[in-house]
């Protein structure tokens, strides 16, 4: 009986731990949901970066009733909706393919972007940022846009108190970089606008308004001469100048896209201004003057820029200016001289990648001579005493003949006297 008690007692210690830990589990569910209900999922009209290898990557806006299809396979997208991202999801229709589901990032973006212009890479991105010092809530002037990949880096720099002031000279690639901006969720950081900074300069205040001498509404324009830069606001038909008046019909994507008379030169060029629904914006309520942490400058002639971009740059601001060739990096460094600009350095940056990976390198080598296939060589050849084995690149053992050694004893006395009489020569030449 008193053992029937104890296996009684020992169950019930033993159910009463499995409760326990039961009980402390279940507490500890509420605290692990919120965890898992913040992750961010995958839902409609997201945008996700489709990782089918190294080399291969897509951007794809999520829509239930589409599919992706790839040499791997079919994916329908509405299995996607709801997945956290990263997920790896596999091919139907019994293909063994699988593709991963990644969360867009500004170095994703870079490597799956539609390329309107040349665009930097990581390796330039990150050097740009560093030197340019760039922290949450910097401000930023970036001047061409291009295909919006620096762009998105900065504003991952400055975010989210910070924000990007970027200019695009060419009207179309000014309004689909603006749909992009806006597509991946950062208006809020960042300003695309249509303007000729190579022409007009950032929009400073410094002659953007007001009758100038060569029309109304005339900006400043930045030029260099033979002599050097020219600021004072004109530029002569001789250096091969243009205006942004309002009164001047300008070529498409050379103007300021400024609001002259009700209109803005945007639309003046056959574009669609804000009012119609365009994605980049007029730039005439702008005026940076001294706003700018940094500026960042991609164009054909940044020397013209480089007065304003001053202007515009808070003290102790830093410029930035990618040029691909060294003349351009010349004239570059002379116009910051001359804009006042203190500690200019210039910097290539070369991207080198290797590939490490085990290998196994198996050598041939004959084995060596028999002792008696030496010993019937020495009798063939008595003269050779010694020999010497030499081993070659492909391993091979070969023998090579050593010179006879010449002995006193081997050598009658008539050639000794000549050998001593030589050396005796010898000797007396080299006194001489």
């Amino acid at each position: 009986n008193q053992y029937i008690v104890r296996c009684l007692f020992l169950n019930l210690l033993f159910l009463f731990d499995v409760a326990a830990n039961l009980l402390v589990t279940m507490a500890m569910l509420p605290s692990l949901a919120p965890a898992q209900q913040g992750q961010p999922r995958i839902q409609e009209q997201s945008l996700v970066i489709v990782y089918e290898n190294i080399n291969s990557m897509k951007a794809v806006h999520v829509d239930a009733k589409a599919r992706y299809d790839n040499r791997y396979g079919s994916f329908p997208q509405k299995d996607w909706i709801g997945l956290p991202f990263g997920s790896k999801v596999r091919a139907t229709g019994g293909s063994r393919g699988w593709v991963y589901l990644l969360a867009p990032t500004p170095d994703l973006w870079s490597l799956v972007l539609r390329h309107r212009t040349q665009i930097l890479y990581i390796a330039d991105i990150s050097m740009v940022c560093m030197y340019l010092e760039l922290c949450p809530g910097a401000v930023v002037l970036e001047s061409g846009t291009g295909s919006g990949s620096l762009t998105h880096s900065l504003a991952r720099a400055v975010a989210p108190s910070g924000h990007v002031y970027s200019f695009e000279h060419h009207l179309e690639r000014a309004n689909e970089a603006a749909a992009e901006v806006r597509s991946n969720g950062l208006a809020s950081c960042v300003t695309i606008r249509h303007r000729d900074v190579e022409g007009c300069g950032f929009p400073c205040g410094q002659g953007q308004t007001g009758e100038g001498e060569q029309g109304k509404g005339s900006c400043a324009t930045i030029g260099m001469d033979g002599d050097g830069l020219r600021m004072d606001g004109t530029r002569s038909e001789a250096d091969g100048g243009s205006t942004c008046g309002g009164d001047k019909e300008v070529g498409k994507g050379e103007g300021c896209g400024r609001v002259q008379d009700g209109g803005s030169e945007i639309q003046q060029q056959g574009g669609a201004g804000k009012e119609d629904g365009s994605d980049a914006g007029r730039d005439d309520e702008l005026n940076l003057a001294g706003k700018a942490d940094a500026v960042f400058l991609d164009l054909p002639a940044p020397p013209k820029v480089i007065p304003s971009a001053a202007i515009c740059l808070k003290p102790n601001g830093r410029l930035c200016s990618f040029s691909p060739c060294i003349e351009q990096v010349q004239n570059v460094c002379r116009a910051l001289e001359l804009a006042g600009f203190t500690d200019i350095l210039t910097v290539e940056c070369l991207l080198r990648t290797h590939e490490v990976r085990a290998e196994r390198i198996d050598t041939l080598k004959r084995p060596p001579p028999s002792t008696q296939q030496h010993q019937q060589e020495q009798r063939e050849h008595p003269g050779s005493a010694k020999r010497a084995r030499v081993d070659t690149k492909e391993g091979d053992l070969q023998l090579q003949d050593a010179a006879p050694a010449a002995s006193a004893d081997a050598v009658g006395p008539e050639e000794v006297g000549k050998d001593e009489d030589a050396a005796h020569n010898n000797e007396g030449a080299g006194e001489e």
